[in-house]
């Protein structure tokens, strides 16, 4: 694991293969979001805004983190019927225009 400013690197290398995560804070920034993930790619960046309240920062960092890891979201699973997750489908079809 490397430190520097506010960026933190870690490694992992397994069969000769490395993966990268890197953190980064954004200033005054209330968002946090992850481009990538190590299950398709060799990098994943997890962007983590700096305004969110204690409560919620380490609930959002874990989250971001599950989805570097390659975690989706339990709605977009294609067997999450099997798992009684239901989705309004004419309500996202209307907000989102898809489905």
């Amino acid at each position: 694991m490397e430190i520097s400013n506010d960026e933190i690197h870690l490694y992992s290398d397994n069969n000769n293969s490395t993966k990268l995560i890197v953190i980064k804070s954004q200033l005054n920034a209330s968002k946090a979001y992850t481009s990538g993930n190590v299950i398709q790619k060799d990098v994943a960046i997890i962007t983590l805004g700096t305004q969110w309240s204690e409560s919620a920062r380490n609930g959002t960092a874990l989250h971001e983190l599950l989805h570097a890891l390659g975690v989706h979201h339990e709605h977009k699973r294609n067997d999450r019927k099997k798992f009684g997750i239901k989705l309004n489908e004419k309500r996202c079809k209307e907000k989102y225009g898809k489905d």
